[in-house]
């Protein structure tokens, strides 16, 4: 994860699933890869779970991470990371200065919204500053060349060597709320908190947020990775071919395959850099673009899950997948091993056992074994069957011939075929692609 982003984590803790789901994502980012961390999350998933974030780290403002949020959302807080990664240098240490002037270490205060921190971004010019300043001898001594208290201009000049100094300093800096940080003397105690920004979920005239990936991309040349910041530029795929074609023209190429690709921004994680290395294969990624978009978004999830547990190593295989989603069960609702094992015990025991025996039972490796046995992988986005094989079907409970056996072996181990009209005939009437428990 990028150190130069705020890193956030999103949990949720539903009492109904008895489990713990959490994910982390980086900001600023695209709106797609937000929805993607609180899909990780599970957030909306339980009607009784949890929902929380928490700022882990924050490279422009780390005392963010002391402070107790009042219900955030991941879209505010995206928008303050943009806010905090494009104020200078100066202004966010500015920044800093008045979140430990108004909230301290973060210890013992009410819940801070961040619409207050957002406001916080704007008229930080308001704020006086004076720079090589990091002592109040040296304050001190910048108070009286400049007659800043009147008490100390009321003083003849021949007698100034008689002041203290530092004594000087620390007056001006607690009658200011002055702070010393980064060489900065800053005075925060007078700043007003504007009223720009007010909380909303989501801004009615916000724009439309399509772009399934992000890339940037150059023209080719014998510079190679070093080009120069202003011949770089960022596309947003899908897009149309004619688009495309004046994306080429744009940095001197006849095709966008012929352009450089020197970043990636992926709303499907497992398809990132890794994966897409060059423009090569733009057509497939396009492609792959669209269709994703057409899909509901139950199938979006459920196709990163179904990455995750397959592993992609390339845009042909991601497509296939894409094609494939019905061979697979996908359940979003548990949250570890253990509760799939009790879950699949409630299935076969029949509607009339009472399961709250089951919540008796020790969280062992059980549910780490059977999903071995059937060939299912659990992933962040939920449990991915093997393909052609039910999350439900009976397994024996010996142990696999072979511990690396798993997908297709353990599908012919209870002999079920994989693939196309072989599927097993007990199998016909599940409806894979939309058994979501």
């Amino acid at each position: 994860m990028d150190e130069n982003k705020m890193k956030v984590e999103l949990s949720s803790e539903s009492q109904h699933a008895r489990g713990y789901s959490f994910a982390t994502v980086a900001l600023p980012t695209g709106k797609a890869l937000l929805r993607d961390a609180e899909q990780r999350a599970r957030w909306g998933v339980h009607s009784d779970a949890m929902e929380i974030i928490k700022v882990l780290s924050c490279p422009w403002a780390p005392e963010l991470c002391d402070l107790r949020l009042d219900v955030p959302t991941l879209d505010e807080l995206n928008y303050l990371a943009k806010r905090l990664s494009d104020l200078s240098q100066e202004e966010q240490t500015v920044y800093r200065a008045l979140c430990q002037r108004r909230f301290g270490d973060g210890t013992g205060i009410e819940p801070v919204s961040v619409e207050e921190l957002i406001n916080m971004t704007f008229d930080l010019d308001q704020v006086p500053i004076a720079s090589n300043i990091q002592t109040d001898a040296e304050l001190g001594t910048f108070v009286m060349e400049n007659d800043l208290h009147p008490d100390v201009a009321a003083i003849p000049e021949e007698s100034l060597y008689l002041l203290d100094r530092a004594r000087i300093g620390a007056l001006q800096r607690e009658q200011m709320g002055g702070l010393f940080l980064n060489g900065l003397y800053i005075e925060a105690g007078n700043y007003v908190l504007p009223k720009v920004y007010q909380s909303v979920e989501r801004p009615v005239d916000e724009p439309e947020d399509r772009a399934v990936f992000r890339l940037q991309i150059a023209e080719s040349s014998d510079r190679g990775w070093d080009q120069p910041e202003e011949s770089l530029e960022w596309i947003e795929l899908p897009v149309s071919q004619e688009e495309a074609v004046m994306i080429a023209h744009r940095h001197h190429e006849l095709c966008v395959e012929e352009c450089m690709l020197f970043a990636v921004e992926s709303a499907i994680p497992q398809i990132g850099m890794e994966t897409i290395r060059d423009l090569s294969d733009f057509r497939q990624l396009n492609e792959l673009a669209e269709q994703y978009l057409q899909m509901s978004e139950t199938d979006q999830i459920k196709f990163k899950a179904v990455l995750q547990r397959n592993g992609v190593y390339d845009l042909s295989d991601a497509l296939y997948q894409m094609e494939n989603l019905q061979q697979y069960e996908f359940i979003r609702t548990v949250p570890d091993e253990a509760v799939f094992f009790k879950e699949y015990l409630a299935h076969h025991l029949g509607q009339d056992f009472d399961r709250r025996w089951l919540d008796t039972l020790p969280d062992g490796t059980e549910g780490y074994h059977l999903l071995e046995r059937l060939g299912a992988k659990m992933t962040e986005y939920g449990i991915v069957s093997a393909p052609g094989v039910s999350l439900f079907q009976a397994v024996s409970f010996e142990p696999l011939r072979n511990q690396a056996l798993t997908g297709q072996d353990a599908a012919e181990e209870t002999g079920l075929a994989l693939h196309g009209d072989a599927a097993a005939p007990e199998l016909a009437e599940l409806t894979m692609g939309g058994m979501q428990l």
